[in-house]
C-alpha cells in the first residue's frame, strides 16, 4: 500500500513540475515552434497535462477512499459517524469478520426493500432515512478495518442456502449475520456467529391505533445499530463467553429486564432458572443473580447455593444479589449472606446529610466509593440509589477464610429505620452509621497450584440495575459499566476495554441535520472559494501567455 501511494504521489508531483515549466519556464525550455502555439498546440498540451493530473489525483483519492474514512462530520452534535470509543475498538479487531446483510444491495435496502419488509412484521416509520443511515454506518465498519468484510446477500438468491446450511437458521430481509472463524489457543477450530434482526437494529414504540382490531403496530423511532453491531463483533471474535443464571422463580423479573439487555449486549449469556424449588445449579454457569427477591429460599435451596459456590472445592463460581426494601422476610437467604460476611438488618436506610440525599427524600442518596483496590471503581466515584436495605460488612467472615471488601458505602451520616417510616422527614433519635451499598466477599483456594476464587457480591438496592437510574444519571454515574465490570471481575474476564451501552441514534437530528455554521462553510467553499481560485489561475495563465 505504501509503495502504491508513493508511486501515485511521485507521478502527481512530476505532472506539476512539467506544468510549471510549460507555463512559467525559461525561453530555452519552451517549445520553439511559435506557430504551434498560435494554432492552439500549447493549449492542447496544457489541457492534456491537466487531464492527466486529474486522472492521477482521482486515482490517489480512490485508492485512499477504499482504506481510509474520508468523511467529515458536519452534524451539530458530531454523531453522524461511529463514536470514538467504538471506532477504536473496531480498529483493534484482529480476526476476519464477515457481515452479511440480507438485501440485494444497499440501495435496495434503503429505497424501499427494508420498509416493505418492516411492514410485514408490523413495523413502520415516517422517516425512511433510518434505513439509509444503516447502510452508511455499515460502510464505515469496512473502512475502519479491512478485516471486516461487508456483503449484501439477496434473501431469495442461491447464496442464502449455503449460509443457512452452515449457520443453521433462516434469515429475513434486513437481518445482519456476523460471523468469525478462528483457532483457539489450544488449536480448536471455533466458528462463532450472531444475527441481528429488526428489533435489534431499530428501537420502536408501540402504536395502539389499531388495537381495537386486535392489531399492534410498532413505530421505528431510533437506531441501535452501532451498539448492537459492535457488540455482535465482540461476541464472535471471543473464544470465551461468560454465562450467568438468573433465579427468576425467586426474583422480580421486571427488575432484571434492563440488566438482562445490558448483559446480552456485552456478550454475556443469560439463562433463566425457573424451578419452583432450586435444588441444583448447573456448574456451567459462571455466576447466578438474585434481583429483588420476592420469596425466601428453602433449606434445600440454600444448600444448592452453597454447593454451587463450593463447586466440589474447586470454587470459581459467583453469586450477585440486589436487595429490595419492599420485601425483607428472607431469613434463610439473609443468614446465608451473613455466613459470607454480608449482613442484612431489617429496615430501610435514610441519609441525614443534606448534600447527599435528594430533596424531600431521605431514602434516595449518594453512595461513595469506599476503596480503590479494584479497577472498576475509582476514588471519588458515587452512585445514587433509593430504598436501600441495611447492608453491612461483618469481620466474622474472616475467620472462615473469606475476605470482605466494601466497594460503595454511605458517609457515616445515615440511619437504619423501620420500612414504613416517612422518608420525606429527617430521621431523629437514630444512631448514625455507615452502611454498605455494594460489598464483596471472596473465598480463595489453590487448585492444582493455581488460585481459584468464589465470590458473593451484594447491592443494597435494586436501583443499581434500574433503567430509570441508568438513563437519567448517565452523564454522572455509569451503572451499566459498574455492573458489567463487576461481573467481568468476579468471572475472571479481564478485558474491560469497552462496555457496550445502548445508544439510540435519531436519523433526523444526528445524521442529516447540518448545523447552520457548517452549512455556511460548505456554501462558501463550493460556491465561492473553489470557482474564484480556478478563475484566478486561468487568468494568470492567459495573461502571461498573451504578454510573451
Amino acid at each position: 500500500m505504501k509503495e502504491k501511494i508513493m508511486f501515485i504521489l511521485k507521478a502527481i508531483a512530476n505532472f506539476f513540475v512539467r506544468l510549471y515549466k510549460a507555463v512559467f519556464g525559461s525561453k530555452k525550455e519552451k517549445i520553439k515552434n511559435k506557430h504551434l502555439f498560435k494554432r492552439g498546440g500549447y493549449a492542447i498540451a496544457v489541457i492534456a497535462l491537466v487531464i492527466a493530473g486529474t486522472i492521477l489525483f482521482n486515482m490517489l483519492v480512490g485508492f485512499l477512499a477504499d482504506r481510509i474514512t474520508l468523511e467529515y462530520d458536519l452534524t451539530t452534535e458530531k454523531k453522524s459517524t461511529i463514536s470514538k470509543e467504538n471506532k477504536e475498538y473496531i480498529k483493534s479487531v484482529d480476526k476476519e469478520v464477515n457481515l452479511y446483510i440480507f438485501a440485494k444491495s444497499a440501495e435496495d435496502y434503503y429505497s424501499g426493500g427494508m420498509a416493505q419488509a418492516a411492514q410485514t412484521k408490523m413495523f413502520y416509520t415516517n422517516n425512511s432515512e433510518y434505513y439509509f443511515q444503516t447502510t452508511v454506518l455499515l460502510e464505515q465498519y469496512g473502512k475502519l478495518n479491512d478485516k471486516i468484510s461487508i456483503e449484501y446477500v439477496d434473501p431469495n438468491g442461491t447464496e442464502v442456502s449455503a449460509i443457512i446450511s452452515e449457520y443453521g437458521t433462516n434469515y429475513a430481509y434486513g437481518d445482519i449475520l456476523v460471523t468469525c472463524k478462528f483457532k483457539s489457543e489450544d488449536g480448536n477450530e471455533i466458528k462463532n456467529f450472531r444475527s441481528l434482526n429488526i428489533s435489534d437494529i431499530y428501537t420502536a414504540t408501540e402504536d395502539d391505533t389499531y388495537a381495537a382490531m386486535g392489531v399492534t403496530m410498532y413505530e421505528i423511532d431510533g437506531s441501535n445499530l452501532e451498539t448492537a453491531l459492535t457488540s455482535a463483533i465482540a461476541s464472535v471474535i471471543s473464544a470465551e463467553r461468560v454465562k450467568v443464571g438468573f433465579i427468576a422463580s425467586h426474583s422480580r423479573t421486571d427488575a432484571f429486564t434492563y440488566l438482562r439487555s445490558v448483559l446480552e449486549l456485552n456478550n454475556i449469556e443469560v439463562v433463566d432458572i425457573n424451578d419452583t424449588l432450586v435444588t441444583k445449579i448447573s456448574d456451567e454457569l459462571d455466576a447466578v443473580i438474585i434481583a429483588a427477591p420476592t420469596m425466601d429460599f428453602a433449606a434445600a435451596e440454600i444448600t444448592a447455593l452453597g454447593e454451587y459456590l463450593s463447586n466440589d472445592d474447586k470454587l470459581g463460581k459467583n453469586l450477585i444479589f440486589y436487595g429490595d426494601s419492599s420485601y425483607q422476610n428472607l431469613p434463610n437467604l439473609y443468614n446465608f449472606l451473613a455466613e459470607w460476611g454480608l449482613v442484612v438488618e431489617p429496615g430501610i436506610v435514610l441519609e441525614t446529610n443534606d448534600s447527599l440525599h435528594m430533596e424531600a427524600d431521605y431514602s434516595t442518596y449518594l453512595s461513595l466509593s469506599a476503596t480503590s483496590d479494584f479497577s472498576f471503581i475509582s476514588a471519588g466515584q458515587y452512585f445514587a440509589s433509593g430504598y436501600n436495605i441495611g447492608l453491612t460488612a461483618s469481620e466474622d467472615a474472616a475467620y472462615a477464610g473469606r475476605e470482605i471488601n466494601v466497594i460503595l458505602s454511605t458517609n457515616g451520616t445515615s440511619a437504619l429505620v423501620p420500612v414504613k417510616t416517612d422518608v420525606s422527614k429527617k430521621p431523629e433519635g437514630y444512631e448514625m452509621r455507615k452502611f454498605a451499598s455494594c460489598a464483596m466477599s471472596t473465598e480463595s483456594e489453590f487448585v492444582d497450584n493455581v488460585p481459584s476464587y468464589s465470590r458473593v457480591v451484594a447491592f443494597s438496592s435494586v436501583d443499581f440495575i434500574s433503567e430509570l437510574y441508568s438513563v437519567s444519571y448517565k452523564s454522572m454515574m455509569d451503572y451499566d459499566a459498574l455492573n458489567i465490570d463487576i461481573i467481568r471481575f468476579v468471572t475472571g474476564v479481564r478485558d474491560t476495554s469497552i462496555v457496550f451501552e445502548a445508544k439510540k441514534l435519531d436519523a433526523t437530528s444526528e445524521l442529516y441535520v447540518v448545523s447552520s455554521s457548517s452549512a455556511k462553510v460548505v456554501r462558501v467553499i463550493f460556491a465561492a472559494v473553489i470557482p474564484v481560485a480556478i478563475l484566478v489561475v486561468a487568468f494568470v495563465i492567459f495573461f502571461r501567455r498573451r504578454n510573451k
